[in-house]
């Protein structure tokens, strides 16, 4: 067993993954076997097809023998059905079950010809490694980040597992962005931008609370995704408008130093 996928059906789930060998007779259960692997503090923030790896612990399945994959959410499971006409969806008795309490078990094509949405990846023995599934996220690339500076900077310091792409856990941890440096030198105390020109990806950061990005070359910026946001301060760029019309969390904004000759902040009752 090398790989778990499946989905969830709704933002910040918590689940739980359970692998069992059923043995060689039919199963009737997905539980009555004995457990090879698990794990219990799974948490995905948004939903979606994730993949587990499993490919660290070494589990064998021995040649004719049954097994399981067991998920358990705190948010519900995600099904399909099989329309002859229109999907390749294949059901079969005995393969899917579901339960309301992890005792009680119902097949979930004999109750209504649906198929629990779960995959499980192996090799037999003596195979070559699989390809790993792409990973799940936001790539950090020239599409999603066009400006370097900016991308450069989103891999440097969010990147944690440093594999190109920011996972929607990476993401979450985001709260605060500084996009310039502090000038250290004692007789020149103006701080520097980090001469960015475009600040599109920024729509990915949900999570953001602080937004910092003054002294750099900004000719617009859309931050209508990030209503979370509490503290923008986006002075001394090169603006000619600017809507934070859904940024009603705002308690702080500072926008000086563009060429801006309108604001409506009528939606921002918190600055």
């Amino acid at each position: 067993m090398q790989y778990v996928g499946f989905y969830t059906i709704d933002n910040n789930t918590n689940y739980e993954i359970y692998l069992y060998d059923l043995g060689t007779a039919q199963p009737d259960s997905p539980v009555n076997g004995t457990l090879i692997a698990s794990k219990k503090d799974g948490y995905n923030a948004y939903s979606g097809y994730h993949t587990e790896d499993f490919s660290q612990n070494e589990i064998k399945i021995s040649n004719g023998h049954y097994f399981s994959v067991v998920v358990k959410t705190d948010t519900g499971t995600a099904i399909e059905k099989s329309y002859s006409s229109k999907s390749n969806v294949i059901v079969n008795l005995n393969e899917s079950y579901y339960s309301s309490d992890g005792i009680t078990w119902r097949d979930a094509v004999e109750d209504s010809g649906y198929n629990v949405c779960i995959k499980a990846f192996t090799i037999p023995d003596g195979s070559s490694q699989p390809t790993p599934p792409a990973p799940v996220g936001i790539a950090i690339n020239d599409t999603n980040f066009p400006d370097f500076n900016f991308q450069d900077y989103v891999r440097t310091n969010f990147d944690s597992d440093s594999n190109g792409t920011l996972s929607y856990e990476e993401i979450n941890n985001v709260t605060s962005m500084k996009l310039y440096t502090e000038n250290k030198i004692f007789y020149d105390f103006k701080d520097k931008g980090m001469n960015i020109v475009s600040l599109k990806g920024i729509e990915f950061f949900t999570a953001l609370t602080s937004l910092d990005c003054k002294y750099n070359q900004l000719t617009a910026l859309d931050i209508s995704k990030n209503t979370a946001l509490t503290y923008l301060d986006c002075s001394d760029n090169q603006l000619t408008t600017l809507d934070v019309s859904k940024n009603t969390a705002l308690t702080h904004l500072d926008c000086g130093g563009n060429k801006l000759t309108k604001l409506d902040v009528s939606k921002n009752t918190a600055l």
